[in-house]
């Protein structure tokens, strides 16, 4: 079972805000036709400003299938892009670390009580 930690999680928030701004582009090392690969790894298309921390962003596949992508595809949180600007980026990266928390919990990676 995989788990993840607190760091993890805000960094895959910071991974899905610019994901959703068209700023970052996500790999699939040494996948095949047949396999899918074990990681995705997810590359800044800008230079990092040291606010968004250290990329790439490595997370395991199961997570990424389970647990990112429903939150990056849901049409209330992909507002194109340019991101909605009126909606505030903290506000906007607080309710994507929410889903993926209640992404994660449904999983069972995460326990009950994490915030």
């Amino acid at each position: 079972m995989e788990s993840v930690r607190q760091d993890s999680v805000d960094s895959v928030t910071v991974a899905c805000y610019l994901l959703l701004k068209g700023q970052a582009t996500v790999t699939f090392p040494q996948s095949t036709h047949f396999a899918p690969s074990e990681y995705v790894h997810i590359y800044m298309n800008i230079k990092t400003p040291s606010e968004y921390g250290n990329f790439p962003i490595i997370i395991g596949w199961r997570t990424w299938k389970f647990a990112v992508v429903p939150v990056l595809t849901d049409e209330s949180m992909n507002p194109g892009i340019p991101i909605n600007l009126d909606r505030g980026k903290e506000d906007y990266m607080a309710e994507i670390r929410s889903r993926l928390v209640s992404s994660y919990k449904s999983l069972e990676i995460l326990p009950s009580d994490f915030e």
